[in-house]
């Protein structure tokens, strides 16, 4: 999918679907979802496509204090 650059490459898939060559990315992130799949799979994957230099940058919400019950817990 181009996305307003031609250097710049967005893969939109299942993380287990997707096909990933070999130090071909220089930014990997994944959206509150990759407590979803085998962690030490994924990072295997994840290691294998990121060029040298590259970045993982994975993100997730916490919702309220973790120190006290709430209706998420």
């Amino acid at each position: 999918e181009k996305a307003g650059s031609p250097a710049l490459r967005v893969v939109n898939s299942a993380f287990e679907d997707a096909v990933l060559a070999s130090s071909s990315f220089d930014l990997g992130t994944s959206a509150t979802a990759f407590h979803w799949v085998n962690e030490a799979d994924a990072l295997q994957r994840i290691v294998g496509a990121l060029r040298v230099g590259g970045w993982w940058a994975p993100f997730w919400n916490i919702f309220g204090d973790p120190d006290r019950d709430d209706p998420f817990h």
